[in-house]
């Protein structure tokens, strides 16, 4: 544990958190900045709503030689939705309230 403690003090780290000799200058410190990140959602949908993501998924997995997963085939459509009108959007919102 000694032998531990010992390479410790001895450490870059440390090293660069304490000054240098006399006229040396400082050491600069390290800082990690932490990128802010948006956090996964999660939604629930009726199981009417449920069937018809499972069944145009069905209808592009048929379409396509790579495997479409659940969430990829919702990204896609959230990006098909810049093309939409707000008129169309706001209609399938009634339909679906």
């Amino acid at each position: 544990m000694a032998d531990l403690a010992s390479r410790a003090k001895g450490s870059k780290l440390r090293g660069s958190l304490q000054p240098e000799g006399e006229g040396g200058a400082q050491k600069e410190k390290v800082v990690r900045q932490i990128k802010s990140k948006d956090y996964p959602r999660s939604y629930r949908l009726d199981p009417e709503v449920m069937n018809t993501l499972k069944n145009t998924l069905d209808r592009i997995n048929e379409a396509t030689s790579r495997k479409v997963s659940e969430a990829r085939l919702v990204k896609a459509l959230i990006m098909m939705s810049r093309d939409i009108s707000d008129e169309k959007i706001i209609k399938a919102l009634k339909e679906v309230w």
